[in-house]
């Protein structure tokens, strides 16, 4: 079994603004009315071949807060983006260490052989393959998607 990891912001799709977790955790963040957001067409093109192929388990694992949950989905289907899983961060203080996300969805599906990670962000990808030591045996792809 295939874990196949996305990340939204910068990786999916690009985001029109400055990193500002105070504004990013707001709904306003994510409306389409206010902010285009222009997909990655070569993330978007890696993402369909993974939805379609359904060998894989095709997860949203994004640093977006759960508050702001509908509104993303929201635009996401509006594009189409659908996903097996969806993991936002729970809450305002919940942990923002996408390793530790990655370990519950380890723990979930244990028969895990094979792991492909997009994210722009590098301390991101440190801190899941930190996690993914632990797991020798599982393969793992990193598509670091340039910003």
């Amino acid at each position: 079994m295939k874990l196949a990891l996305f990340d939204f912001d910068d990786t999916l799709f690009k985001t029109p603004y400055d990193e500002d977790w105070s504004y990013m955790d707001t709904p306003s963040s994510l409306n389409p009315r206010k902010w285009n957001f222009n997909p990655n067409k070569e993330v978007i093109k890696d993402y369909k071949k993974e939805y379609h192929d359904r060998k894989s388990i095709v997860i949203l694992l994004t640093n977006r807060i759960s508050d702001v949950f509908s509104d993303l989905k929201t635009l996401l289907d509006s594009r189409f983006v659908f996903f097996d899983e969806y993991l936002p961060i729970q809450g305002k203080n919940g942990n923002r260490s996408k390793g530790q996300r990655v370990l519950q969805l380890l723990k979930k599906y244990p028969q895990v052989e094979e792991i492909e990670y997009w994210e722009d962000k590098d301390k991101h990808i440190v801190d899941v393959l930190e996690v993914l030591e632990a797991f020798p045996d599982i393969k793992i792809t990193i598509n670091k998607i340039p910003t």
